[in-house]
């Protein structure tokens, strides 16, 4: 299984257009090669609002199985436009502050004077929801 991430939804796509949509170009008829093998086992709808201006941001997510020719349908799932904005998929990868490796070893300790990195990547300013599947 692997979780693709996919960006320029609209909020008027629902869980269900989203899915029907991915599905539909993994088989179109238009196409004299399609992807034969891959299911969507999950889709959902990421929001992030930032907190600051209180726009939200719509994002997919969808589950593929088997993992193995995700990356052609991300090939293809790049070529698609919706509503004239064209989508941006990708694998989605879930980090953990737990993994960051520039965190000090030791806490307290002064930071090295010629990191000029932040200490977090993350962004706190954000509030995010997802979708309940296929609701």
């Amino acid at each position: 299984m692997m979780w693709v991430f996919i960006k320029g939804i609209s909020k008027e796509v629902s869980v269900k257009q989203l899915h029907k949509l991915i599905t539909r170009q993994l088989n179109p008829l238009w196409s004299i090669m399609p992807i034969r093998g891959v299911k969507v086992e999950e889709s959902k709808i990421l929001k992030i609002m930032h907190t600051k201006s209180r726009v939200w941001e719509y994002y997919g997510l969808v589950c593929f199985k088997p993992s193995q020719q995700v990356h052609a349908v991300i090939g293809r799932l790049n070529t698609i436009k919706i509503n004239g904005m064209r989508l941006q998929a990708h694998p989605y990868i879930r980090r953990r502050k737990s993994r960051d490796r520039r965190q000090r070893l030791v806490e307290g300790t002064e930071q090295y004077p010629g990191d000029r990195r932040r200490n977090d990547r993350r962004r706190g300013n954000l509030v995010s929801q997802i979708s309940d599947p296929m609701g």
